[in-house]
Formats: structure tokens, sequence, C-alpha cells
């Protein structure tokens, strides 16, 4: 490492930046996963059968198998899954896991993360990876240290020929920036995007190439982390089959929520609206010490200013990521009362939003859906 980045305090920066990972993935009890090759499927699916195949306790990398924690060893991912399948979360996960590498060897690369949202309107990634990064990308680049960047939520631009055009702007960005020649250190990337908003032919050109894998499929041993034995797991599936809502399973966001509530109660709500109608019920309430207070906003007053919210993200935003003047704006200019700030503060710090440095997004597509329909 040359002077240049050893006067630049990494480190820290790191320390400061994946904490900020570490907490969403505390609040939503995040269970290891497991995500599944398919590259050279031209359908970008996998059967049920195929992945029961695949799962055996040797299986790795070589059957088409990659743990969370090892996606920064990967050479340039790219991570599908339908909405709720949980691929923000895994990229966080894998984020953290190659701060974790760094520390141990600051002779490896240094991770950097960026919401594709965040990405200004001048379409410099660069301007905003170094941003996110509190100075990371101007040091990388500049010192000439590998580097991992972990790209989510590509299809969280809500016009497609606006994801299409950033989708263009990344494969711009690996072909003059993440390549790999003699005498330079190997860089990687991973980015994130829905499933049903990805094209085949994106990241598919020499140069640019990324190898698809899936975030569908749920494995048992997830259910068990949860439940501690397999036997309960048989009870979980054997419940949910009963009440006719076994395919819910397979989706990491219904099937964690059936899982913990199963775990809890020992029983099951009767379809999907109940899970979803719960789990927005839950995060508007937030933590104990959220709800502490004699001003603490009602969850109705929360879930008002949440479904506005959730509506301009839907209907009128280019991206789905706001400012918090921006929450303040859109909620007062859709009521006659007007709202204080607090109180729309209040709604942005429960765990329903997450955010990413300083702008706020909706913590999971399929509840930022729900919430949206009158």
């Amino acid at each position: 490492m040359g002077l240049f980045a050893m006067d630049f305090d990494i480190v820290s920066i790191l320390n400061k930046l994946v904490r900020q990972h570490q907490v969403i993935l505390e609040k939503e009890q995040y269970v290891a996963r497991r995500v599944f090759r398919h590259d050279d499927d031209p359908l970008n699916l996998l059967t049920a059968e195929a992945v029961g195949h695949l799962q055996g306790e040797d299986a790795g990398k070589d059957a088409g198998i990659l743990r969370d924690e090892d996606i920064p060893g990967e050479q340039n991912i790219l991570l599908l899954g339908s909405a709720g399948a949980g691929k923000s979360l895994i990229m966080r996960r894998a984020y953290c896991s190659a701060v974790d590498r760094y520390l141990a060897d600051t002779k490896g690369p240094i991770p950097l993360w960026l919401d594709i949202p965040q990405v200004p309107s001048d379409r410099d990634i660069g301007k905003a990876l170094d941003a996110r990064n509190d100075g990371l990308w101007a040091h990388v680049k500049d010192a000439r240290i590998a580097f991992v960047i972990f790209f989510d939520s590509l299809d969280e631009r809500n016009v497609s020929h606006v994801a299409s055009e950033v989708r263009t702007d990344l494969e711009t960005f690996f072909l003059s920036e993440v390549k790999n020649e003699p005498e330079q250190p190997e860089n990687r990337v991973a980015v994130a995007c829905r499933r049903s908003q990805c094209r085949l032919d994106w990241f598919s050109a020499p140069g640019v190439k990324l190898t698809r894998y899936s975030a569908d499929f749920m494995e048992d041993s997830a259910f068990e982390a949860i439940l501690g034995s397999s036997e309960k797991v048989h009870s979980l599936h054997e419940a949910a089959s009963k009440a006719g809502i076994g395919n819910l399973l397979e989706n990491a966001f219904d099937g964690f929520a059936l899982t913990r509530q199963f775990k809890e109660h020992g029983e099951l709500p009767r379809n999907r609206t109940e899970i979803i109608s719960s789990r927005v019920e839950s995060h508007l309430q937030g933590h104990e010490e959220d709800r502490e207070g004699a001003a603490c906003p009602s969850v109705d007053l929360l879930r008002r200013i949440s479904r506005t919210l959730a509506c301009h993200v839907v209907f009128s935003m280019e991206d789905a990521s706001f400012a918090e003047q921006e929450a303040i704006n859109s909620v007062n200019a859709d009521y006659g009362t007007t709202f204080s700030p607090q109180v729309v503060k209040a709604a942005l710090s429960r765990p329903l939003f997450r955010r990413d440095a300083n702008t706020f997004s909706f913590s999971d597509l399929p509840a930022r859906e729900w919430v949206s329909d009158p």
C-alpha cells in the first residue's frame, strides 16, 4: 500500500460506514443465505428440482452455490431475485464480510457501497461513489488499490428508460474503471437487481459480463436458524401447507415473517395480505424506545405519512430514495394540515424506512407497494 493510502485513514472510514449496514442487518434479524448460479439458463430460472440437487452438505461454489459472506471473493456477479427475495440484505451482508476481510488483511481489496438511486442527475457514478464512501473512491483510484464495489437496487429507478440508461452507464464505468490488467490489482463488482427489471442482454458483453446468481430460493437451513431444529421446520411446512400458503415460504420476505410468527405464536396467518399488513404495523410501531414519550405519533398518523411517501415514490419520483426535506415537502403538499418536521422525522425513524447516508427509502419493496395501495 502506498504512502498516499497510508495517510488516508481507510480503517476508520470503513468502521464508520460498515456500522450503518450492521444496524440494518441487526434490525432485520438477518439470517445467513446462499445464492445459486444460473448464468447458463436462458430463462434465468432454476427449477426446484435443480436447486434441491445443489443443496447437498458438500455443495459449494463449484456446484453453483455461493454463501453470502463469500460474494466479495467472486469475480463480478449479478444478483437477481423477485421483490422480497432479500437481495439488498444479502448485499449488505456481503459488504460487511468484505470489510471484515479488509480489516483482517489491509492488503486486500477495499469495499465500497452505492445504492444506484443515489447516482445524481448528471449520471456521474464515480462522484456518487466518492460521496457515499467518504472520499474512499478517489483515494482508491489515486493509490491504485484493489477494490470490490457493491451496487444495490438497480431496479429502483422507476422509469424504465432511466434504468436502462443507468445500466449503460454502469457498463461504461466497468470498462473504464474495473478493468484488470497485468501488474494491476484485481477489482470486483457485485450488482443487485429485481429479476423482472433485468433484460437478458444486460451485463453480458465482453468486459462487462457478470455471472448471474439467484436469491429466489429459500433453504430449510435458513428456517432452521430461526426455529432451532429440523423437526420444527417440518412442522412449519406442514402448517403452511394446511393453511394453503406453503408457496409463501419460497420468498424471503414472506418466509421469514411466517417463520418468526410461527415460532412466537405457533400459528400462521391466513394469507399474504395478513403477513404484509402485520409487518407494516410492526414496522410503524417501531422499537420500544420509539414509542416512549407522550408526543409519540399514532400508528394511524404514521401510516398516512408513509402512504403519501409511498405514492410519491411509485408515481412521481424518478427513483426510490429521497432526502428528509423532500419527504417533509411531499407529505405537506398532499394534506391541508401541515405536519411538523418532527412528525415526519418520526415516521422516517421507524423500521419501515431505511437510511443510507443522507437519503431514505422503504426498507422493503412489498411493504412499500402495500402501504401505497389506498
